[in-house]
């Protein structure tokens, strides 16, 4: 069993290693202890994606996301959020990954979180906020961080710059050895660096006090890299004025706003330095009449708050009724449209997405409620695609057994235990997922629907996608012994299951073996030519194929080269240029059955946008993933192309064979 540690310990599971945020903090883990239900401490792996939260009523799902709202300054902590009959403060902590090459603490200098010594043993961000109970409303702020413990206990980011030179001084320290003697982390740095050098100071893992005088300043530095957290509550009054209620309108505020920061930053910096410099002219002209009224007046510093301009914003029907006054399904499928819409504006404008100053997080709490069963499939769907976004994390909360069969078992958190003793149960580092399904089968009963006939066992939400679509042309046009998968699986006969490919397929079967169904494994053989040899883990499934077990890998590289290039034209004829383009970067490639299709369409897209493009190899990699998902988005519908069903049933290839082998064992009665 996998059960997630303390904050000190960063977990090796990433569920996308060559997923980058390029400089936008990418939340890894959060902690919480003292907290409500979380008495004990408790840390949450999350991954890059999309992370599913399950567990019995009452396990602290809720609070998990509430307590990350309150982190990111979204609500404030109140006396009953702290645990009963516990008598410690509450402490909630995040760890990010992907941080900024460079930052500007104070003084409008460049450092590094690196350079001012805020990083763990692992090279992450871990920031820790605590309240006690004496004061409530203001936190202390930490940076659990291995940074210079000198023996004086002197602690260089709270000391102003007069106190630094002083302190260089004594040190001994030469004004040359310091390279901008203007501000406070070109001090700190020098010192660090001579005391450690000379035994002075040593590197210890300790908590970084960032709440003091010029902490405060690097604290309020470092919020405005934190990602933007917004959280879909699952149960809330029918008011008019609640978030949700007036949402997606609300969110959809903000998200334009977040994209437009920068912008308004500046705007607001000018507003601030025309209205002081305004008001300053006017206690200047009052002084000529009342000196000593006019002395004891100074103006505040306004900070705009732009959503507050737009609060009265909200959806109203033809009759003038708010959307807080409809049903909550009404609501929700609102709220589904919303998803879907940021889905597809992220996908459809990349580039601008990317120009985010800081990632996004969206916290969603059983996104079920109220929705019929399609519909639920449809906005677990939306909910992963914003996720495969850049910059984008997606959080959920689920009772539903059937979402987590949508969902890959490496992202499940199972949460369990009581107040005093909780537990996060999910797939080992070396991907054994066998206590994580017990205990989804025992929670959730996510595998006790006795009409499932056949587990499908693919790579990928893509997969399920095309096998689907290609499954359904095959049946309408008349191929024997193939029905749409999309219609067993509605009937419970065909269970699809995501895995990641064929390494965690052993696992999978040990783990499938006790509830004595059929499997299919249907997975790419990532061959780059007809010679090319299959990987050991592909060769180990296949040695494990039996009666109950049946494998295929694919004899081409992987499910999209079973388009038909007329299928891959077709669904990208809205493109101009793209045949041209992709003819042209594909031409000396090879044969077809073996290249890169996903990635060739991908460039080929790129390169047709606009002749002054960057190179393919320049655009960063994050970029390229995020641009190689959507063409397999695109290319799982290519595969309702009549070219692709004509062209499988006259050759009969494996892919057919594989189709009409689950369509078969979704009629056996086990």
């Amino acid at each position: 069993m996998a059960v997630c540690g303390p904050v000190r310990c960063a977990p090796s599971f990433r569920g996308s290693q060559d997923r980058t945020f390029g400089g936008k903090l990418q939340l890894d883990i959060v902690t919480l202890s003292g907290f409500r239900g979380h008495g004990n401490s408790i840390s949450i792996p999350i991954t890059p994606e999309t992370t599913t939260l399950i567990g019995r009523n009452d396990a602290g799902k809720s609070s998990i996301f509430e307590a990350l709202e309150i982190f990111f300054g979204g609500a404030k902590l109140e006396m009953t959020d702290f645990s009963v009959g516990v008598d410690q403060p509450v402490e909630i902590s995040c760890t990010f990954s992907a941080l900024p090459e460079a930052v500007v603490l104070d003084e409008k200098r460049s450092t590094s979180l690196g350079a001012e010594y805020l990083l763990d043993a692992n090279g992450k961000l871990t920031l820790v906020k605590s309240w006690s109970r004496s004061k409530l409303t203001s936190p202390s702020m930490f940076a659990a961080a291995k940074h210079p413990v000198f023996q004086d206990e002197t602690d260089l980011l709270s000391l102003k710059l007069p106190a630094l030179k002083k302190k260089a001084e004594t040190l001994g320290i030469p004004e040359s050895d310091v390279d901008d003697r203007r501000t406070s982390s070109a001090y700190r740095q020098a010192i660090w660096q001579a005391s450690i050098a000379s035994g002075d100071a040593v590197l210890e893992d300790i908590l970084v006090p960032l709440s003091s005088e010029d902490g405060k300043s690097v604290a309020t530095a470092l919020a405005g890299y934190l990602p933007h957290f917004h959280l879909f509550r699952a149960d809330r009054p029918g008011a008019e004025t609640d978030p949700l209620a007036q949402d997606p309108a609300k969110a959809a505020i903000k998200a334009v706003l977040d994209e437009h920061e920068e912008q308004l930053e500046e705007l607001s910096k000018t507003v601030q330095r025309q209205v002081g410099e305004l008001l300053g002219d006017v206690v200047s002209r009052l002084s000529e009449v009342a000196p000593d009224l006019a002395a004891s007046l100074s103006p505040t510093d306004p900070v705009p708050t732009w959503s507050k301009a737009f609060s009265g914003l909200q959806f109203v029907d033809e009759n003038g009724v708010p959307l807080s006054k409809r049903g909550s399904g009404t609501r929700r499928l609102v709220l589904l449209s919303f998803f879907r819409a940021t889905a597809e504006r992220g996908l459809e404008a990349n580039d601008r997405v990317e120009e985010y100053r800081r990632g996004v997080i969206t916290a969603v709490e059983e996104p079920e409620t109220a929705l019929h069963a399609d519909l639920q499939t449809d906005i677990v769907s939306a909910l992963q695609d914003v996720g495969e976004l850049p910059h984008r994390q997606v959080l959920l909360t689920t009772h539903s057994a059937n979402l987590i069969r949508l969902v890959p078992a490496a992202s499940i958190r199972y949460i369990k235990g009581n107040r005093l003793n909780r537990q996060c149960v999910q797939v080992t580092p070396d991907g054994d997922s066998s206590d994580l399904l017990s205990e989804l089968n025992r929670s959730l009963g996510v595998f006790t629907d006795h009409n499932v006939r056949c587990f499908l066992l693919v790579e990928g939400r893509n997969d399920v996608a095309g096998l689907k679509s290609l499954s359904q042309a095959l049946e309408l046009a008349g191929v024997d012994g193939v029905r749409a998968l999309s219609e067993l699986e509605a009937e419970g006969r065909v269970c699809f299951m995501p895995i990641g490919g064929a390494g965690s397929a052993s696992l999978w079967n040990s783990n499938l073996s006790p509830f004595k169904r059929h499997e299919v494994h249907i997975m790419d053989s990532d061959k780059e030519s007809a010679a090319h040899p299959l990987k050991q883990d592909m060769l180990n499934l296949l040695s494990r194929a039996d009666d109950k077990r049946h494998v295929f890998i694919l004899d081409r590289r992987e499910l999209e080269n079973y388009l038909t290039p007329d299928a891959v034209m077709h669904i990208y004829s809205d493109i101009d240029g793209f045949e041209a383009s992709f003819n042209s970067i594909s031409s000396n490639l090879g044969d077809w059955e073996y290249l890169d299709i996903p990635s060739l369409c991908a460039e080929a897209v790129h390169s047709s946008a606009s002749p002054d493009q960057k190179a393919w190899d320049d655009v960063p990699l994050d970029s390229r993933k995020s641009k190689e998902s959507r063409a397999k988005k695109r290319l799982a519908r290519a595969f309702a192309h009549p070219s692709v069903s004509q062209a499988l049933a006259a050759n009969v290839d494996d892919a057919l064979v594989a189709l009409r082998t689950v369509t078969d064992l979704a009629r056996v009665n086990n």
